[in-house]
């Protein structure tokens, strides 16, 4: 029956934030919630919304154009990757070395997409990509790969559904997927969306809510994911216990969980699914991360071979997984529960495993608040993280020979990561105000 219903959402085909594909999709989904929704309503979104109009290459391949890419044409460098999350830095030295186009390829078999975007990383703000470029589903054998793109900008308007059940008390917990998706889709995220009206809950109010603008529509912001989400949560009234994302719904699918529901988490799920202790900053989930809502994400733990492909494709056996899905995040809903002291746990266990050096550079001169958060972007091998705790704010990233920190741009460590931990302190509100009593 899940599975009846994807394929129902599929029907419409790719579907870009802010196109007319959306609007079909909305139209869809309000009616997937007849019957078992005591409320829906439909939410504008400003979005950039980018269509490919025609993509043509000269090489022995075929072809679609990446995700912002300009109209443009020229004599493509050809880069297989084994990533898609390769193409950013791999995209930036491309332009650097002053080359008219660029083809990416995994070499599979598959056409894909991804988000074009440039160096600074990580940003609330970005230049558009200034050379075309195209994705093939093979290496080509031809010396040369001639390539020419038409595409098209236009600021437009995507669309949150929101969808609400009460419960028998006034707590609120939101259970959120994303119908905007690259190419087939199905897994990422036609699922999560299908999923949502299945949801069960009796004591708990429930918001089920399909986002917008998940893979792209954040104009050239180079954090490039989730404004969507980013543009719900901005307008919140109210306060959710927590937030369950269905980011990607893969057999290979894990729960990732914010600091203070892990063990809450494991009495609830009971091995049906694994439990990463970590939550997932690369989802919509980040952006209730940001507000300081607790976060349960549901995501592959790896990339899988048919991410952002035509292959995205569910199969009927998946009923079964889809099921277990619904039972394992109704049960969420109504069982779940925050524990504070939980996070301060996982900061001394962390803290333990830590070179002393890196452990007194830490702590010396910190208040628990800057202590925290410059703790938090360290791995147990000293290096930069992206494991938010809470409200501590920044994801952090190394691209190349610099660091890249959210919302602040980039830097050059002088004698190495360490250094960037004085810059890092800054990046906003770092805890509630309960955690400054906390013993530190």
């Amino acid at each position: 029956m899940i599975v009846e219903v994807i394929k129902k959402l599929s029907s419409i085909g790719e579907v870009i934030a802010g196109s007319k594909e959306e609007r079909r999709l909305v139209d869809l989904i309000k009616e997937t919630f007849e019957g078992v929704a005591d409320d829906v309503r439909v939410v504008p979104v400003d979005v950039l919304n980018w269509q490919e109009k025609s993509v043509s290459v000269s090489c022995n391949a075929k072809a679609l154009s990446l995700t912002y890419s300009p109209s443009g044409a020229g004599e493509a460098k050809v880069i297989e990757v084994k990533s898609l999350f390769e193409i950013p830095k791999l995209y930036s030295q491309a332009i650097e070395e002053g080359v008219e186009a660029v083809a990416f390829t995994t070499n599979d078999g598959t056409l894909r997409r991804f988000v074009l975007k440039r160096s600074p990383f990580l940003q609330y703000y970005g230049e558009p990509p200034p050379i075309p470029a195209v994705f093939l589903d093979r290496r080509p054998n031809d010396e040369t790969c001639y390539v020419e793109v038409e595409t098209k900008f236009a600021p437009s308007v995507g669309y949150n559904v929101e969808a609400v059940r009460a419960g028998k008390t006034d707590e609120l917990v939101y259970v959120t997927a994303h119908h905007d998706h690259f190419l087939s889709g199905e897994h990422d995220d036609l699922a999560g969306v299908a999923l949502l009206p299945f949801i069960k809950n009796e004591k708990r109010t429930l918001k089920l809510v399909s986002l917008t603008a998940e893979e792209s529509g954040c104009y050239f912001d180079t954090l490039s994911w989730g404004c969507g989400a980013r543009a719900y949560v901005s307008s919140l009234r109210d306060s959710p216990k927590f937030v369950v994302d269905l980011d990607f719904l893969d057999p290979t699918s894990v729960l990732f969980v914010s600091p203070g529901l892990f063990k809450s988490a494991v009495g609830v799920v009971e091995s049906r699914i694994p439990i990463e202790r970590r939550p997932q900053a690369y989802t919509n989930s980040y952006a209730f991360l940001r507000k300081g809502i607790p976060t349960v994400t549901l995501s592959p733990k790896e990339e899988v071979s048919y991410y952002h492909s035509n292959k995205d494709v569910v199969e009927p056996q998946e009923e079964e997984l889809l099921e277990r899905f619904v039972n394992v995040v109704s049960g969420l809903v109504d069982s779940l529960e925050f524990n504070e002291s939980e996070i301060l746990e996982d900061v001394r266990e962390l803290l333990e495993s830590l070179p002393l050096e890196v452990r007194l550079k830490l702590v010396m001169g910190l208040s628990p608040q800057q202590y925290l958060s410059s703790f938090r972007m360290v791995m147990k091998t000293g290096r930069a993280r992206d494991r938010p705790f809470g409200e501590i704010l920044g994801i952090v990233e190394s691209f190349f020979d610099k660091v890249t920190i959210e919302g602040l741009g980039e830097f050059s460590p002088p004698q190495g990561l360490l250094e960037v931990l004085v810059r890092i302190k800054i990046l906003n509100e770092f805890l509630k105000n309960e955690f400054e009593q906390m013993n530190i």
